[in-house]
């Protein structure tokens, strides 16, 4: 299915990569620390 109405600007597009990349890399090292933590 394509959506041409909706027009997505470049600047929200990579807004919202660099949001999902923020969350994972702190959820990545959340678990990370918290499995380095239990040895």
């Amino acid at each position: 299915m394509e959506y041409k109405d909706v027009h997505i600007p470049d600047r929200v597009k990579s807004f919202v990569v660099n949001t999902i990349v923020l969350f994972v890399k702190l959820w990545f090292t959340y678990t990370t620390a918290d499995r380095l933590f239990m040895f």
